[in-house]
């Protein structure tokens, strides 16, 4: 006789932003930030945004969140937070085995509630990203 399963209902994909441990001093640039970020056009790609979240807390920043639905893809989101809120900010992309699939680094700033960034993937794909203090 075969063995039954429970079935699974898809659950819809959220941003989530993972909590994170002050690495320093809290202060004032400290909070849930989130918004857009665009991957730029390319002779084979369309301009691609999508919302993204972080969580910066001290000089880190952190944040997670599932690429597309059903695809098992997951972007991982790493950056450091000077005084001045410069940032430094480094994301991949990870399949469900762990595999990285991409690279991208960004360097921009937060001031006045908004964090500002600009990079690349390692290929050269220009990425921005538009965020606000929640």
């Amino acid at each position: 006789e075969p063995v039954r399963t429970a079935s699974v209902a898809p659950q819809k994909a959220i941003a989530m932003a993972a909590p994170v441990a002050a690495a320093g001093k809290s202060g004032a640039l400290d909070g849930i930030y989130s918004g857009q970020i665009c991957f730029a056009e390319t002779r084979k790609e369309p301009q691609r945004c999508f919302h993204g979240e972080g969580t910066a807390a001290g000089s880190s920043l952190i944040g997670k969140w599932p690429m597309g639905k059903s695809t098992g893809v997951v972007m991982n989101l790493t950056g450091n937070i000077k005084p001045s809120g410069e940032v430094e900010i480094e994301m991949h992309s990870k399949a469900s085995d762990g595999t990285v699939l991409n690279n991208i680094f960004l360097t921009g700033k937060i001031e006045d509630g908004l964090m500002t960034a600009k990079g690349a993937f390692q290929m050269g794909r220009k990425v921005t990203l538009d965020w606000h203090k929640n």
